[in-house]
């Protein structure tokens, strides 16, 4: 059931009136109490006094709700609304309705905040009549306690980036920073001209208002200073559950092409769109555990990405980053599980995670299954299968648990080398043509499984009793 339920200060009353506000901050609020007071307290205790800070409680089950009450009791700028859980974009947008202020900040709870932070963006945004103003930021990493400068991408901004649009960099406006909105302060009245609003997504619910809203902006500013501290690492963020919400980032990127085709800016920023939509991919691919979802976000990359967003649409040397470009081509062109194998192979590598991700992918593969063909073979049939190695093995377990089919022979090229304690039974003198079985191929290796069909072939098997179709499964494996 939604809620919107009003606490403390009502519009326009307390110590800072309607009128004089300068900055509405809004901050979504899920489950963050271990964090909520730092970002609270440096918030309220910044140098600009003139604002109003609208925190949406969004359905917490932990302390946050008493957190933000006791804050709202203590200062009459904090506003204090609730809605049941909808997610951080859904909640920004109740905030909007309730902002009184000449521009809007969106922050998140985990983080804190420079004192002088909104005191600077507000006199840029004022200097230069800007409709955004972006910061840099630091990452402070939960675990370690460790800070570290985060970066804007100095070689795509123009040479004079205190007052810029898209017609200035038009094919790399969307290389110049991150879909979050938190680094920003956007001017009220052109956010509201331009009717834009958060997405109601689970994640990625962010994207589509901050580019949208750099691609329309007439005046862009970029400020040096590093004012926020990003909180990383934060085992609660939903950004850590992507594997429950993979499909959001492909909404993003097709309500982002929606949206600049809507504007008749896709021509112009077709370029900066493919690149930025080629890096958030991978980057989410690379993120994501290696479990059915990963698969699914694979599966569509090769689809409904393709179609829809058409990411390698656009000739090679458009691309800002060749390597992956190449690996994003790859990707389009091999199966999911020719994808797990070159990575375990080191054939390719997801970017900086891959030295974590390899021994987790190789734990992984251990304890998941290659799940047999079934729609393949006919239920009740013999067959025989060929390979023994982990995804023979799997097959094989699979149909003495199943009775799905019969397994005539069990061939396996290193039969004479140790693998006896298996139900093989043999190797060529064993194959029995008469029966016209169907012939299982368990080899993960594409050239491997090429050159044992084309040697079943010269045998006399016909090719079109011939199965080879790696599908990774990841059930745990039954015993």
């Amino acid at each position: 059931m939604k809620e919107d339920i009003l606490y403390g200060a009502g519009r326009g009353e307390g110590l800072y009136m309607t009128e004089n506000i300068k900055i509405s901050v809004i901050i979504p609020v899920y489950n963050t109490e271990e964090y909520l007071n730092e970002c609270l307290e440096s918030i309220c205790s910044q140098t600009l006094k003139e604002i109003e800070i609208i925190c949406v409680d969004d359905g917490s089950t932990d302390n946050s709700l008493r957190i933000l009450a006791d804050h709202a009791a203590r200062d009459s700028r904090i506003r204090l609304l609730k809605q049941s859980n909808q997610y951080a974009g859904v909640a920004r947008n109740l905030g909007m309705r309730y902002a009184s202020g000449k521009y809007l900040c969106f922050l998140d709870s985990d983080d804190f905040f420079s004192a002088v932070f909104l005191e600077k963006m507000y006199i840029a945004a004022e200097k230069y009549e800007s409709d955004i103003v972006i910061c840099n930021c630091y990452n402070y990493d939960s675990m370690t306690g460790q800070t570290s400068k985060g970066y804007m991408r100095e070689e795509f901004l123009p040479e004079d980036s205190t007052n810029f649009s898209k017609e200035d960099i038009s094919d790399k406006l969307f290389q110049i920073t991150d879909g979050w909105p938190w680094n920003k302060l956007f001017r009220t009245e052109f956010i509201q001209r331009s009717g834009l609003s958060f997405s109601a997504t689970r994640t990625a619910n962010d994207g589509y208002f901050v580019f949208m809203a750099l691609a329309l902006a007439a005046r862009i500013t970029k400020v040096d200073d590093y004012l926020i501290n990003w909180r990383i690492n934060n085992r609660n963020s939903l950004s850590n559950t992507r594997n429950k919400s993979w499909y959001c980032g492909f909404q993003m990127l097709y309500e982002m092409k929606q949206g600049l085709k809507k504007n008749n800016l896709y021509e112009i920023m077709e370029k900066t769109f493919l690149n930025f939509s080629l890096e958030y991919i991978l980057w989410s691919l690379e993120q994501m555990e290696f479990c059915n979802e990963k698969e699914k976000l694979y599966e569509c990359i090769q689809t409904e990405c393709k179609d829809c967003i058409g990411i390698t649409n656009l000739p090679a040397e458009n691309y800002y980053h060749s390597d992956l470009y190449i690996r994003y081509k790859y990707i389009e062109e091999h199966t999911f599980s020719e994808y797990l194998m070159s990575l375990l192979e080191g054939k390719i590598q997801e970017a900086d995670t891959y030295q974590i991700y390899n021994c987790r992918l190789r734990d992984q593969l251990q304890n998941k299954v290659w799940l047999f063909p079934f729609k393949s073979v006919s239920k009740g049939k013999s067959i025989i299968l060929y390979g023994a190695g982990k995804m023979g093995q799997d097959y094989y377990r699979q149909i003495q648990e199943t009775g799905y089919c019969e397994v005539v022979l069990w061939m396996d090229r290193k039969f004479e080398n140790g693998k006896r304690e298996l139900d093989i039974q043999g190797w060529k003198d064993k194959l029995d043509l008469s029966g016209m079985h169907q012939v299982v191929v368990a080899l993960l290796n594409k050239t491997e499984a090429e050159k044992s069909i084309k040697m079943l072939s010269t045998w006399g098997v016909p090719e079109n009793r011939i199965i080879w179709n790696p599908s990774y499964g990841c059930q745990e494996m039954k015993r």
